[in-house]
């Protein structure tokens, strides 16, 4: 019998990004398995991602603190060191920089093993971050990256305790497929609305594409801090009745269906969700072949289409080889679907996790 773990989560909050989402998919299922499983969350927010009632969740900003902000942050590792200790988790996996710094501290001198994630492309990270993660990375019991390319990054002597795993698709993706249209109508895209993500060249690419297709629409789904910037450029560009920026959304699968194209312009990411659902979802998929991840799940012409970062030119070419040939496209998602659920299904991706724990 498979011993069951007591592994316990932290991430500043759940809700917004990819990172949050892997939090809210992979200990609703550990916890769905039979695993002892909580999730340390510092901030309460709407429009959480939602997790298995299994899952226990220990909400930081419910304490009471010091009006003083360094007297708060001590405060604050106490607090997860007490959880963690009374508890008595066996592990310990710390999402993003703020929870992945203070989660160290509190950990430190408890007789449990602490596994540092890394969720971007590490090249992208400003000197004084690389320094910060590096150090708790090289202290950590065991590091948690998505990829083969982001474990590169490492010294050799951290490499020896990384594992790379893919994050886990939600199960709704699995369970339900893409109904195709016959013809390409509507684009869409999904993510946060920051530079990172260069939604410009889908901008840009439908200024080109509408003037042949007068009847093709994009919907851009995400919030951020590039919302009003991109609204003045699909204004200037006269798009308005082309491109529509549709804010947040929980029905990401909803959103799939009622689309036809998906397309990624993203100039560098860790491993994306929005890609990957779509792709198990069985949506044909166009992204930029940018560092880290896209890659990794396409197979280019096969299971989808990779273009160069920032080229408008070939992201309306591939855009207008799909509308000439929407069997191809259909095909692409179906092969999607096939290779995504074989080795991304949130099953697959725990079972893995677990046997990645017992090896430290």
């Amino acid at each position: 019998m498979e011993r069951k773990l007591k592994i316990c989560f932290a991430v500043p909050q759940l809700t917004g990004g990819g990172a949050e989402r892997v939090v809210s998919v992979l200990s609703s299922t550990l916890a769905n398995q039979g695993h002892d499983v909580a999730v340390i969350i510092y901030d309460r927010k709407e429009n959480e991602y939602p997790t298995s009632d299994l899952v226990k969740k220990y909400y930081l900003c419910d304490e009471q603190y010091s009006s003083n902000s360094l007297g708060r942050r001590i405060q604050r590792i106490g607090y997860v060191r007490n959880f963690i200790k009374d508890n008595g988790y066996e592990y310990v996996v710390a999402f993003l920089k703020r929870a992945v710094t203070q989660t160290f501290l509190a950990t430190r001198g408890l007789n449990i093993k602490f596994i540092s994630t890394l969720r971007n492309n590490p090249y992208e990270l400003s000197r004084e971050e690389r320094l910060k993660t590096d150090l708790v990375t090289f202290f950590a019991d065991a590091h948690f990256v998505q990829n083969q390319m982001q474990k590169d990054y490492y010294w050799k002597c951290i490499q020896k305790k990384t594992f790379a795993l893919s994050n886990p698709v939600s199960d709704v993706f699995v369970e339900n497929k893409k109904d195709y249209n016959q013809q390409i109508n509507k684009i869409v895209s999904v993510g946060r609305l920051n530079p990172q993500k260069n939604f410009d060249l889908l901008i840009n690419a439908m200024a080109e594409l509408v003037k042949e297709y007068p009847e093709l629409t994009a919907d851009i789904w995400g919030i951020g801090q590039e919302e009003e910037r991109l609204a003045k450029v699909i204004e200037d560009k006269k798009l308005q009745n082309v491109v529509s920026l549709r804010g947040r959304t929980n029905a990401v699968k909803d959103v799939l269906n009622d689309s036809d194209l998906f397309i990624m312009t993203s100039d560098y990411e860790g491993m994306p969700n929005s890609l990957l659902e779509a792709m198990t979802f069985g949506m044909p998929c166009i992204s930029t072949d940018c560092p880290t991840g896209p890659s990794d799940l396409i197979e280019n012409d096969n299971n989808g289409m990779l273009i160069p970062m920032g080229d408008t030119e070939k992201l309306v070419a591939a855009v207008k080889e799909l509308i000439g040939n929407p069997g191809k496209a259909i095909e692409m998602g179906e092969n999607a679907r096939i290779r995504t659920i074989e080795s991304h299904s949130s099953k697959s991706i725990a079972d893995r996790f677990v046997a990645e724990c017992l090896k430290i």
